[in-house]
Formats: C-alpha cells, sequence, structure tokens
C-alpha cells in the first residue's frame, strides 16, 4: 500500500512539473510565481508533492528566490525538509548563474564589460557577512587570468595584505590588478581606510609597474567604483 502511495505521488509531481514547464514554455518565466520557479527547480531533484510546500517554507523565509539560493548551508538547514541534496542543489544553481555572468568578460577586456563585471561581483561577494577582499589579476591585454581572496575579516574590517598581491602577480604574470572588496552594511561609499589603502596598494605596486585599475565595493544591491567615481 506505502509503495502505491508513493507511486501516487510521484506521478502527480510529474504532472505539475510538466504543467509548469508547459507555462513556461508557452508564456515565459514571467508567468510563474517564485515559489513555483523553485518548485520546478527541486522537482527536478526529487519528485514527490511535498516540494510545494517545501517551496513556500523556503519564499516565506528568505522572501525571493535569489535570497534561496544565496542562503547559507545552515540558514538552509534551519527549514523542514530541506536536505544535503535539496541544499547542494541551490548551491550550484547559483554556482551556474555566476559562471554565466562571468563569461559574458572571459574572453573579452575585463573593463570592457562593467555592467556585467559589477553584477557578477555583486552577485558572488555583495553578500556576504563579513567583510572580504579579492583581487583581479589581469593580464597584458586586460583579460582576467585570476581571482583570489587576499584577506577575509570581521563584520565591518578587514585589510590588504600588499606582498601577498605582488608575489601572486608574479607567479601568475599579472601586470595589472582590480580590487575589489564588500561593504555588509550596505553602504558602498568608501572609507578613509578603503581610500588609503587602494594608495598604499598603488605605492607598493609601483616599482614592479603593475597598475591598480579599479576598487568596486559592493553590497548586496549596488557598487563603488573608484575609477568611474575619479578617485583612481
Amino acid at each position: 500500500m506505502g509503495k502505491i502511495l508513493e507511486q501516487e505521488d510521484a506521478l502527480l509531481a510529474l504532472f505539475y512539473q510538466k504543467i509548469l514547464c508547459s507555462r513556461f514554455q508557452s508564456e515565459g518565466i514571467d508567468s510563474l510565481r517564485s515559489h513555483e520557479i523553485l518548485d520546478y527547480v527541486l522537482l527536478l531533484i526529487e519528485q514527490k508533492t511535498h516540494i510545494k510546500n517545501l517551496s513556500k517554507r523556503l519564499i516565506n523565509r528568505f522572501g525571493t528566490f535569489g535570497n534561496v539560493l544565496r542562503a547559507s548551508k545552515s540558514e538552509l538547514a534551519e527549514i523542514e525538509g530541506v536536505n544535503d541534496l535539496v541544499t547542494n542543489h541551490l548551491h550550484f544553481l547559483y554556482s551556474v548563474f555566476q559562471i554565466v555572468i562571468k563569461e559574458e568578460f572571459a574572453d573579452k577586456p575585463l573593463l570592457s564589460c562593467p555592467d556585467a563585471l559589477y553584477e557578477y561581483l555583486i552577485m558572488k561577494y555583495g553578500h556576504s557577512t563579513v567583510e572580504q577582499f579579492v583581487i583581479l589579476y589581469l593580464n597584458t591585454a586586460g583579460m582576467l587570468i585570476h581571482e583570489e581572496l587576499n584577506s577575509k575579516g570581521t563584520l565591518d574590517k578587514t585589510g590588504m595584505y600588499p606582498r601577498e598581491v605582488l608575489k601572486t602577480c608574479l607567479n601568475t604574470g599579472a601586470n595589472s590588478i582590480v580590487v575589489v572588496h564588500n561593504h555588509p552594511s550596505g553602504n558602498c561609499n568608501p572609507s578613509k581606510d578603503d581610500i588609503s589603502g587602494t594608495f598604499s596598494l598603488i605605492t607598493a605596486c609601483h616599482p614592479l609597474n603593475i597598475s591598480v585599475l579599479d576598487h568596486i565595493i559592493v553590497s548586496p544591491t549596488n557598487y563603488f567604483s573608484f575609477k568611474k567615481n575619479g578617485i583612481i
């Protein structure tokens, strides 16, 4: 009896998935509500009708589809029905989105695609709850050849390590860099320390003819470019 019920549940879930797929194909993604998009995503890994309730719980907890994908493993674990398979699937999907955006500037000079770059950096680093400094290393053509976390601090404080930046430049053959860090507070305006630290890095890079092309601060919804605002 239990097996029959499981089979019926799987058939109902498959039927619901086909309905969502049909709506997407005929009317586009905007025809689906956030929890229905999440339903479809989760039904790809588990065809059971309880997924509908799980999706609603996730959206109710995190607010948006994007916030669900960005939620940490510990945050997702608080939601009834979330297991490691669901968590890994959601995080994998979010990483795929990052790759799609990154590919827009993968074979072009990095700063020639500013909108894609800002979107990628906000998606990857803007939602971190601790401050991080990341360095993007560029070759002579201005293309990205390496991306590396330079330092990771607390809620509102961290700092760069110029010696490690120079070491990586020599190891990768980079002749220019872009500095990236996030402000968990949501305010992207640079602090005095952000500005002085940037100029200290420029000074350290000068003897090796390494250019600091920009310093980009990101938050969950915005960015600040030192180059765009005439600071460097």
